[in-house]
């Protein structure tokens, strides 16, 4: 929907959820304290957020095929805002569980609806140079999100991202309001979901590229639940320079967003899928091995720093460079019949293993520094199996 709907906007509409998940992530240790409440629930504020957004992108995708994209979007920013508000006023963990909960549900159609507009409009290479792309927004809005919540939480305390979050999230929905145009096609025939959901089972290249998108997705929200923990707690780095952190992940992104550009030129989607997978799997060795050996430690804050830092941007410069972009773009390719009931359940798919994957991740960390690289490890390994899944289907 290039032509009929700004391109900003569109890239916004999908980075801000993102920048939602994890923006108060160096305010976890300080969230968990100042609530009263542990580790484990603190790091649920993230997972309940996910599963919301689960829910909310089936719901949202469907209701676009009904009442038209324009309205889904500025429906769920309203919700969005709702769940913001509560989560700023939240006195307890328990109010904060669900208003993230309602805050993810909202944020949701932003993602689903403009993916299904870029997906409606563009062919095969345009879809991939503008995933690429949003790839690129999306792992930067992800990194970012933390340098500015580590600077909120110090100086003005936890409560304050989910204020900047409640004003951005106004200021997108007077934005959408104002230049957002309709781009549903008018007598648009609306398809049931069984029989959609039945042919996505059954769809090898659809549950491989969802479940690549949802590792992908669930190890770097799983680093940002239980680095916190590592780096602050253990380690003894402030919330600022916890969220500093977030920069390296972000120039990682933007360089693998230049490099998936300029290699998709001269290499099939196989290639650099494979090549992808064995980056990600010596990255994730690369830190579980630096841990096992004992060289991560709070004796060495500054040699635990490159030693873990260093293998986590490799898998970011893999996650967004070679892997996600490709699963995005190549995903629903055979439902453009049905993209907006294919997006909505592919969404649901992918989300709901995220959720599975962090809230997993927060009962490892009960195991100690180990945990996250060994966790890491393993996600690697099942990826390794889905991106030959996925290769085979792009080369059929």
């Amino acid at each position: 929907m290039i032509k009929t709907a700004p391109v900003w906007l569109l890239l916004i509409l999908l980075g801000f959820p993102q920048f939602s998940e994890n923006i108060y992530s160096p305010a976890l240790p300080t969230m968990a304290h100042a609530l009263a409440t542990s580790n484990t629930l603190a790091q649920w504020t993230l997972t309940l957020y996910f599963i919301g957004f689960a829910v909310g992108v089936f719901s949202f995708g469907r209701l676009s095929d009904h009442w038209g994209r324009r309205v889904a979007i500025l429906s769920g920013l309203v919700v969005y805002a709702l769940g913001a508000l509560l989560c700023a006023l939240s006195h307890s963990i328990d109010v904060l569980l669900f208003a993230r909960l309602v805050q993810g549900f909202g944020g949701s159609a932003c993602s689903v609806v403009g993916q299904a507009i870029a997906r409606e409009a563009l062919h095969d290479s345009q879809r991939h140079q503008f995933f690429s792309l949003s790839g690129v927004v999306l792992a930067v809005c992800i990194t970012v999100g933390p340098f500015v919540g580590g600077y909120l939480t110090q100086w003005f305390g936890w409560e304050s991202n989910f204020i900047l979050l409640l004003v951005l999230g106004l200021a997108i929905l007077c934005a959408s309001s104002l230049r957002l145009p309709e781009t549903r096609a008018k007598g648009m025939t609306v398809s049931a979901v069984w029989p959609v959901l039945k042919r996505m089972l059954c769809d090898v290249r659809v549950l491989s590229a969802s479940g690549l998108v949802g590792i992908m997705n669930g190890i770097l929200f799983s680093y940002y639940a239980q680095g916190p923990f590592v780096f602050i707690k253990m380690l003894h780095f402030t919330p600022i320079q916890f969220g500093r952190l977030g920069l390296l992940l972000a120039f990682s992104a933007l360089s693998a967003g230049f490099v998936s550009r300029r290699l998709s030129k001269h290499l099939g989607y196989r290639a650099l899928l494979i090549l992808g997978g064995v980056l990600m799997l010596l990255c994730s060795a690369a830190m579980l091995s630096f841990v096992v050996l004992g060289w991560v430690s709070a004796n060495h804050p500054v040699v635990s720093l490159v030693l873990i830092m260093l293998p986590m941007m490799g898998l970011v410069f893999t996650t967004y460079g070679f892997v996600t972009p490709i699963a995005l773009g190549q995903a629903l390719v055979h439902y453009k019949e049905a993209l907006g009931t294919a997006g909505a359940v592919f969404g649901l798919s992918y989300y709901l293993l995220v959720s599975l994957i962090t809230a997993a991740m927060a009962w490892l960390g009960h195991f100690g520094l180990v945990a996250m690289p060994a966790y890491f490890f393993g996600l690697s390994l099942v990826s390794l199996f889905l991106l030959y899944r996925l290769g085979r289907c792009l080369n059929a």
